[in-house]
C-alpha cells in the first residue's frame, strides 16, 4: 500500500480506515469548483509487482532484525508473484485507468484530464505537484491496484481530493474501493501454493475479468463521488448492508446504492466512501436455489457459526473415508449423497509440529453416523471453541440449525 492513503486526512477518527475526513459529500462551494479544476491523476506502477500486494497491517516491522525479515519477505513475494506478473504484463493499468477516466467524465475538458508522469515519492511532491497547476482548482486523483494480502481478491483503492492551491489541506477527500469477488476461502498454511495457480491458469482469465471489471468500477465511483454526490444522512430509506472489505481488512456496514442481488453491490459507508463490492451469498439468499435436491439424493449442510469458531483452522470434511471439502470459520457449504448409511469423519492439513494437538484433537472428532433418505435435508454443526481442548460435530434438526445458518455465507468447496 503507497504512503498516500490516508496522508491528508483533516479530522481523524479511530475507523476502518484508520485516519479519514469526515466528510460524507462534496459541499455545493467545492463542486463549484470541479468546472474550473485541472484533475492530476496519479498512479504509480503500470503493470503488477510485488509491490502490488497488500501488506498486512499486523506484519509492520521496525528495527534492523525486523526490517531484515521484511526484506526475505518481499523476496519471497517477488518469486510468488512473478508467475503472473509475467503472464498478464499486456495489462497497463495506468494507461487503461486513465483513459477509462477521461471518457467517464464527459462533463470535464478532456486537456484538463491531467496524467502524472514525474515521481511523487512523498508529501511535499503532492504539494508542488497542486501549486504547479494552471488552475485554482486541482482535483486530485490516486489509484493502486493490487491482490489482497492473502491474494484472494484483486482490488483496486482510489483516493479523491478537491484542493485550493492556496490552502495546504485538501477541501475534501474520500475513497472508493473496487473487491473482486475472492476466488478462495483458503486461510490454510499452504493457501499461496493454492490460489496463485487459480489466477494464472485458464490463460490468466479470472484475473483478466476483475482487471477488466475493477476498471469499470473504479472509475464509476469516481463518477459518483464528483457528479452524483450521494449524502450517507439522505439514504434512510435505503437498505444498510455490511460486509468484508478486502482492501482495509475488516467489516464495514453503509447504504446500498446499487444491487443486483446475485452478483454485485454499491455500498456508500458513513465517511462517504463507496465500496464495489461482491454480493456475499448467505443461506437467506441462496436457500430458494438449493432447498430442491437433484434426483434422489438427500441433502448435508455443514456449518460453523462465529461463536462456536473462534479459532483460524480449518478442519476437512471427510464423508466415507473421501475428503468433501473444508469447514471455513462463519459459513456453510453442502454436499448431497446418496440414500443409505455414511460415515463422516474430520481431518486437518496442517503437519507442522506445533499445529499437531489441533491435528490430533480434530481427527478425534467423531465419526458421526448419518442414515439419509431421499429428497431429506440434514445439519452438522462443527465447534471449535478458542483456548478449549476439544472439537465438536453434532448432527442438529432443521429448526434449530435455520436459526444459525441463515446469515452464514455461502463458501462452497
Amino acid at each position: 500500500m503507497t504512503y498516500y492513503r490516508y496522508l491528508f486526512g483533516c479530522i481523524v477518527l479511530l475507523s476502518s480506515y484508520g485516519c479519514v475526513t469526515i466528510t460524507s459529500s462534496l459541499s455545493n462551494e467545492n463542486a463549484d469548483r470541479l468546472l474550473d479544476a485541472t484533475y492530476y491523476v496519479l498512479i504509480h506502477e503500470d503493470h503488477l509487482t510485488a509491490d502490488h500486494i497488500k501488506e498486512n497491517k499486523y506484519e509492520r516491522k521496525r528495527g534492523l532484525i525486523q526490517q531484515m525479515i521484511e526484506v526475505k519477505r518481499y523476496k519471497n513475494m517477488l518469486k510468488q508473484i512473478k508467475p503472473l506478473a509475467d503472464r498478464v504484463s499486456d495489462l497497463d493499468f495506468k494507461t487503461d485507468f486513465f483513459n477509462n477516466l477521461r471518457a467517464k467524465l464527459d462533463f470535464v475538458d478532456p486537456k484538463k484530464i491531467v496524467l502524472v508522469t514525474t515521481p511523487i515519492d512523498n508529501e511535499n511532491d503532492v504539494y508542488s505537484l497542486i501549486e504547479s497547476s494552471p488552475t485554482n482548482s486541482v482535483v486530485l486523483i490516486m489509484a493502486d491496484y493490487e491482490l489482497d494480502y492473502g491474494y484472494k481478491s484483486y482490488t483496486v483503492d482510489v483516493t479523491l481530493s478537491v484542493w485550493d492551491k492556496n490552502v495546504t489541506r485538501p477541501l475534501f477527500e474520500t475513497f472508493g474501493y473496487y473487491n473482486s469477488k475472492p476466488v478462495s476461502f483458503d486461510h490454510s498454511e499452504s493457501y499461496i501454493d493454492k490460489i496463485l495457480p487459480i489466477w494464472i491458469g485458464n490463460n490468466q482469465n479470472e484475473f483478466r475479468r476483475v482487471y477488466k471489471e475493477g476498471l469499470i468500477e473504479s472509475v464509476d465511483m469516481v463518477y459518483r463521488i464528483l457528479a452524483e454526490r450521494h449524502e450517507y444522512s439522505k439514504l434512510d430509506n435505503y437498505d444498510t448492508y455490511e460486509f468484508f472489505n478486502y482492501s482495509t481488512k475488516t467489516r464495514v456496514s453503509g447504504k446500498i446504492l446499487f444491487s443486483d442481488d446475485m452478483d454485485r453491490k454499491l455500498v456508500l459507508d458513513y465517511f462517504g466512501a463507496y465500496h464495489s463490492i461482491p454480493t456475499e451469498l448467505t443461506y437467506s439468499l441462496l436457500s430458494e436455489k438449493i432447498e430442491k435436491i437433484p434426483g434422489k439424493n438427500g441433502r448435508l449442510y455443514v456449518f460453523c457459526p462465529l461463536d462456536a469458531c473462534k479459532m483460524d483452522v480449518q478442519p476437512i470434511l471427510i464423508i466415507d473415508g473421501k475428503r468433501a471439502g473444508y469447514i471455513y470459520k462463519q459459513g456453510f457449504f453442502y454436499k448431497d449423497l446418496t440414500p443409505g448409511e455414511h460415515t463422516i469423519t474430520f481431518g486437518y492439513d496442517d503437519d507442522r509440529f506445533l499445529a499437531s494437538v489441533i491435528k490430533s484433537q480434530i481427527e478425534s472428532t467423531g465419526p458421526v453416523a448419518l442414515n439419509v433418505n431421499e429428497n431429506q435435508h440434514y445439519y452438522l454443526r462443527f465447534n471449535h471453541p478458542a483456548m478449549l481442548p476439544g472439537y465438536g460435530a453434532q448432527m442438529m434438526s432443521r429448526e434449530n440449525a435455520l436459526t444459525e445458518i441463515s446469515q452464514l455465507q455461502y463458501k462452497g468447496n
